[in-house]
């Protein structure tokens, strides 16, 4: 069978029994909580809008998901677009009627190549106002799903206060780039539907709805992995590491030693700066919004090691904060996306 796009794609999707029965366990057990909140749809507002036809909660309240049928509709027009440019946004609407989300972005990932974004979605105008000139430019070898994605992490679907470094929220990274995009909280499902290839399906809350996940939400969003992976596998499964790299025009490799190598070596051949392998594992890790205690726990090194890297680092580059840190190092990140 072959795609729009030309490529020869698989066979028809093939959910398992097991697969269906975990769906609608966890359809039924939403539903379930939602009775005892009071019935069906209780604080729950159906919003269509830029394309994405969500289940959003009013501000300040988690969710509850409507009936199991109204769900397995979506999910029916989910199969029904496999193939076709109409799956991104009928997914976006089968999550918002199952968790309630805000915004969904889906990134594809391979090798060196920086992530090309396949969809993005969102009522809040913030939240993907930068993700070309900052994120995908660079930007992205600091986020803690990209740090977990590079560190062979199963398929899974992960929280983003489950993967961020201790000091996240206080990082450059967080308050030069994350928080303007106004989303208060992430679930990010972690596919690898070809061979090099992962695909991150990003389910988001922002400012919209200004509520986090709960555990219920997450516990929701696991009971649906089995389907979210076959849903990838058969629509992105197309994907090559050599079509991604090509289109970059970046190398092959992918391990984040790899990375740190050549940041050093885009330090020292534009900045002049040269740093040892620590010091520019340190650099990274700080940027990350990692504390001297995490670092520590990363590099295998005591606290007071970490500090001495973080001093040596900061005499080298001539700075003496995270600020100026995150400025000459933003520029070397963007040349190696």
């Amino acid at each position: 069978m072959t795609g729009r796009d030309g490529h020869q794609r698989r066979g028809c999707l093939r959910l398992s029994a097991a697969d269906l029965t975990t769906w609608t366990v966890s359809l039924n057990s939403v539903r379930a909580r939602s009775a005892e909140w009071g019935g069906p749809g209780r604080n729950v507002t159906k919003v269509e809008s830029h394309g994405m036809g969500c289940i959003s909660p009013e501000r300040g309240m988690d969710p509850v998901a409507g009936d199991a049928g109204d769900a397995g509709r979506r999910l029916g027009a989910v199969i029904a677009a496999l193939d076709g440019p109409g799956f991104a946004p009928c997914l976006s609407d089968w999550f918002g009627a199952c968790i309630g989300i805000d915004n969904l972005t889906v990134l594809v990932w391979a090798g060196n190549a920086p992530p090309r974004c396949l969809h993005r979605s969102a009522r809040e105008e913030s939240v993907h106002a930068s993700v070309d000139e900052i994120y995908c430019a660079g930007g992205y070898l600091l986020d803690p799903f990209f740090v977990l994605d590079r560190s062979e992490a199963p398929a899974g679907v992960y929280r983003l206060c489950d993967v961020a470094p201790d000091q996240f929220r206080s990082s450059e990274y967080y308050t030069s780039y994350y928080r303007d995009t106004k989303i208060v909280d992430e679930m990010v499902y972690v596919l690898r539907p070809a061979f090099g290839v992962s695909i991150h399906v990003c389910l988001g809350r922002d400012v919209t709805s200004d509520t986090p996940f709960s555990d219920a939400a997450y516990e929701t969003a696991m009971g649906l992995l089995p389907v979210v992976v076959a849903l990838a596998a058969r629509h992105w499964g197309h994907i090559t590491v050599d079509a991604v790299v090509s289109e970059s025009g970046q190398g092959a490799g992918s391990g984040m030693a790899d990375i740190t190598a050549r940041f050093s070596d885009r330090l020292k051949t534009l900045c002049g700066v040269v740093l040892t392998r620590r010091q520019s594992e340190t650099a990274l890790l700080i940027l990350r919004g990692h504390s001297s205690g995490s670092a520590a726990r990363m590099l295998g090194v005591s606290p007071q090691t970490v500090k001495v890297f973080r001093k040596q680092l900061y005499a080298r580059c001539a700075i003496s904060s995270q600020a100026e840190l995150f400025a000459m190092m933003m520029p070397i990140l963007a040349r190696l996306s």
